[in-house]
């Protein structure tokens, strides 16, 4: 075989492997959500707030614009994460009380949530109350839009604690 055979070989093979790639990435997760999945998402989304990531928390997040989370859209959302991580000194956010009702397609899950923000010496709790938040399977473009999976994501929330909407610009 020629030179030039060997390179179109090699580029298919790699693109077969990306092909490969896409499918295994875009395959389903389970049906139901589990409390396992529920305490990882929580976990992760601490973690985002501590490190002020903001697409670390809006990634459980469906981002449709027609989407309503405890009164505010998700870009607002967007913002109002953007403005309070600036302002903000070190984040701590803790949840307790845990709880998941979880069917086929329709989950909720409720806890307790309180958000610290530490001020040069002063610690002031910035948040507190019970998010009750209804997640469902939601198709999401993956490489590039090529590939779709379903996965789980926040469509809609309530709280007890103050509501989003009075904090800063909306």
């Amino acid at each position: 075989m020629s030179y030039r055979s060997w390179i179109i070989i090699a580029i298919c093979a790699v693109l077969l492997g990306f092909l490969a790639l896409g499918y295994f990435e875009t395959r389903p997760d389970s049906d139901s959500f589990a409390m396992a999945q529920a305490v990882a998402m929580l976990n992760s989304m601490k973690t985002a707030m501590h490190d002020k990531s903001v697409d670390g928390i809006m990634r459980y997040i469906d981002e449709r614009p027609d989407e309503r989370l405890a009164g505010i859209s998700p870009a607002q959302i967007r913002a109002l994460l953007a403005n309070f991580f600036r302002q903000s000194g070190d984040v701590d956010a803790n949840y307790s009380h845990l709880q998941l009702t979880s069917g086929p397609n329709d989950t909720w899950v409720e806890f307790d949530v309180t958000i610290k923000n530490a001020l040069t010496s002063v610690g002031a709790t910035d948040y507190t109350g019970h998010v009750t938040m209804h997640m469902t399977r939601v198709e999401v473009p993956r490489l590039l839009g090529m590939f779709h999976a379903m996965e789980w994501r926040i469509v809609q929330a309530t709280t007890t604690g103050p509501q989003l909407n009075e904090f800063g610009d909306n």
